[in-house]
């Protein structure tokens, strides 16, 4: 989804759900940003959490490639919610040139319903913006991992109905369904993941409307506490495919030798 980015990418913990509210009991974490043509590394990103007030948490992503782009995506949560998730109530992504010049904005308030995506032909910006009313199971960018993660470590498999907030290329509301793959190896990590995809959920229009629409799928770690390894997305709205693969520390990166380089369902 756009990176969806990288999601690239991503919150990497899901957080406990005590009685005033949920919190991200969020890690910081590093990733390596693959081509998914050629899984050469073309990048990197880091994930980190901060706590401008009390009941907010915000995780901030900062993707770096090496061919001089990069973007930072900034997920705004209220830890003051009920339920076993803190609420989405804000989302921002910015993508920059090569030298810094502004590509492309995303900005969700969840709150309002006030949604841009804004485009930069030139330095001048081109606006596109909706209004919109969402559920309580609606995200933009890597939030979209938040339900998944969670239904993964209570080990419930059943396939759930989400709302995606994209650029496609202008404000969307996208229904995608989920659904969880049994245990594998997966590039090369150490331990056997579960793999859960997204995709699109639009009726009988899927038939046509589906292959234009983002999708992302994401490699979780039953036995390291549920923690997101990797996941496999468009860095924006028909932009290159990318795989985010979580840097491990070198003995488990030893061990993962023993498995070759099998890869799990791509």
């Amino acid at each position: 989804m756009s990176a969806i980015s990288l999601l690239c990418l991503i919150v990497t913990a899901i957080g406990r759900a005590p009685v005033n509210g949920a919190i991200l009991d969020f890690q910081t974490a590093n990733f390596e940003i693959l081509d998914a043509r050629t899984l050469h590394r073309i990048g990197g990103a880091n994930f980190e959490v901060a706590t401008p007030a009390p009941g907010v948490q915000v995780v901030i992503s900062k993707s770096d490639y090496d061919a001089g782009q990069s973007d930072i995506e900034r997920d705004t949560f209220d830890t003051n919610s009920s339920g076993a998730l803190p609420r989405m109530v804000a989302y921002e992504h910015t993508f920059y040139k090569p030298g810094g010049a502004l590509f492309l904005e995303s900005k969700v308030n969840f709150r309002t319903g006030e949604t841009e995506c804004i485009s930069y032909d030139g330095g001048k910006p081109k606006v596109a913006s909706a209004t919109f009313s969402f559920s309580r199971d609606s995200y933009a960018g890597a939030a979209m991992v938040l339900p998944l993660l969670n239904a993964i470590r209570r080990g419930d498999e059943a396939s759930m109905t989400l709302t995606d907030v994209v650029c496609a290329p202008g404000p969307r509301m996208v229904k995608v369904r989920t659904r969880m793959l049994p245990p594998s190896h997966w590039n090369d990590y150490p331990h056997a993941v579960v793999r859960a995809d997204i995709k699109p959920d639009l009726g009988w229009l899927n038939y046509v409307l589906a292959p234009f629409m983002p999708e992302m799928h994401i490699w979780v770690d039953r036995a390291d506490g549920g923690q997101l390894v990797g996941a496999q997305f468009s860095r924006y709205y028909r932009g290159p495919e990318i795989i985010l693969r979580r840097r491990i520390p070198e003995s488990r990166a030893a061990a993962a030798q023993t498995h070759g380089s099998t890869s799990a369902g791509r």
